[in-house]
């Protein structure tokens, strides 16, 4: 096989030298478009093949300086021994499938070479994932394509460049003074001129009060080398299980190292079942790996038509993964940053809710990113009949449980109080109010209820309530015939 490789690779540098010297090849006039068919046609690999035949097809389609660039750029990766397979016949590809089918205009096109030819220079390890992942976006539009997993960009403004890294700091040059020296020396002399004021009674502008960390997330990465800069653009993410979509972004991919780097844009949750007009999110600034299907944002903000205020600040992640054709995805995934939102449509009118807000797929929940607790107070006939408290309120079309609630059960100026139970609270119509909780599991399974009116503490398993009725039922659970109630 080293064999095989080190006669392409001689083969391939003679029929190049003969071709540019003579233009002649045993005697037969030959272009270096068919000098390069005939060395990948040799190799006797299917793609190289393909791509020989597809590069003499389009190449006098090219401009005469785009021809005297690939001939530049062809000679450079062969004086630097650049492998046939793959990095040249990436090279090669990404020229066929940009002017056979992706057809950039000139400058564009133009600007894709001048960039490739710095990353021939300066970035030789890199090279084949810059002409790979080109290669793919030129074929259908798509940074990533494999059976898993396609990542497919709609919209035709963009454009290829190369970010050049910053400059290197010498710290030890004192030949030099920088204009920031100059700048805190004067800001220096300020502050020595600003002393005899400290005595002044500050000012209110000195009071500001702090920005909760998150309305401050960390900065996205700092893309260098080769990219494709994207203006008003759709990023939609297609696997076997879902099709998901980020629309109307804008940002740039890293052609080397797969990082994309965007800002705006609106995500839905229409791959959970959910009306996308009615349920959706816009986007800040976010980064994500262009190989995998998934996405996350520090900083977004949701709407959700008849519950939320609005929009309402807090962080988003998308996944695909594999789950059963008649189930709908648990993503996206949104949890908000307050836990004092007053939040409308979880239950009927008789519940109020405040606190904070979770969407997992279509399931809400009262999750919030610092897990406060959030509060539901529930009414009968105009009159508070019921207060609970807990980190994790689950919400369905006509219950609401939570697996560790603070309970407290009012009966005129007098109360029936528990720290920790499960709860389930069931609505429905204008008839339907019950209340059932069960004792805790864990170290707080045996903690009594207690009771203001008569002044006691009781202990029981189960207690149900008809908010309709004026009393409570109260049982133990358990296989026993014969269990007692007790009352302290």
């Amino acid at each position: 096989m080293r064999r095989l490789s080190l006669y392409i690779f001689f083969f391939l540098s003679a029929v190049w030298c003969h071709a540019q010297r003579n233009g002649a090849v045993s005697g037969i006039s030959i272009g270096f478009a068919d000098s390069i068919r005939v060395v990948l046609e040799n190799t006797r690999n299917v793609d190289a093949a393909v791509v020989g035949g597809g590069f003499a097809s389009v190449w006098s389609s090219l401009s005469l300086e785009q021809q005297r660039t690939i001939k530049s750029q062809a000679s450079l990766m062969r004086r630097s021994k650049f492998p046939l397979r793959p990095h040249q016949i990436n090279y090669f590809g990404a020229i066929v499938n940009a002017a056979s089918i992706e057809k950039p205009d000139p400058a564009t096109f133009t600007a894709y070479l001048r960039v490739a030819g710095k990353v021939i220079e300066n970035m030789p390890k890199k090279a084949n994932d810059f002409f790979s992942i080109s290669r793919t976006f030129f074929s259908n539009h798509a940074l990533h394509d494999e059976k898993g997993f396609r990542l497919v960009v709609s919209g035709e403004r963009y454009g290829f460049e190369y970010i050049e890294p910053p400059p290197l700091i010498a710290w030890d040059d004192t030949t030099q003074v920088s204009e920031d020296t100059t700048e805190v020396i004067q800001s220096t002399t300020e502050e020595q001129d600003n002393e005899d004021n400290e005595d002044d009674p500050p000012s209110d502008s000195e009071f500001q009060e702090e920005l909760p960390a998150w309305m401050t997330p960390a900065p996205p990465p700092v893309l260098e080398g080769p990219v494709i800069k994207f203006q008003k653009s759709d990023l939609s993410f297609i696997t076997r299980y879902d099709s998901a979509t980020l629309r109307n972004t804008q940002g740039a991919v890293s052609l080397t190292d797969y990082i994309f780097v965007g800002e705006g844009g609106t995500f839905d949750w229409r791959s959970a079942g959910l009306d996308p007009d009615s349920v959706y999110c816009n986007l800040t600034s976010y980064f994500f790996n262009i190989r995998k299907a998934e996405l996350k944002a520090d900083l977004v903000k949701l709407n959700y038509v008849g519950k939320t205020p609005g929009l309402i600040p807090g962080n988003f992640e998308f996944k695909s993964g594999p789950r059963p054709d008649s189930v709908v995805s648990s993503y996206p995934r949104f949890r908000s940053y307050q836990s004092d939102l007053r939040i409308e449509g979880l239950a009927d009118e008789n519940v109020k809710y405040a606190g904070g807000f979770s969407l997992t797929g279509n399931r809400i929940s009262s999750n919030s990113f610092n897990d406060d607790p959030s509060t539901i107070e529930v009414y009968n006939r105009g009159n508070k009949k019921l207060t609970a408290r807990s980190s994790r309120f689950e919400f369905s079309p006509s219950s609401i449980t939570s697996m560790k609630t603070y309970v407290s059960i009012y009966h005129n100026n007098d109360s029936i109080v528990h720290p920790v139970v499960r709860m389930k609270y069931i609505f429905g119509g204008d008839s339907t109010q019950r209340l059932l909780l069960q004792k805790a599991r864990g170290e707080m399974k045996y903690t009594p209820y207690a009771s203001s009116f008569y002044n006691i503490d009781f202990a029981t398993d189960i207690l149900e309530w008809d908010l309709f009725a004026d009393s409570l039922d109260m049982r133990t659970d358990g296989g026993r015939s014969t269990v007692p109630l007790i009352i302290e």
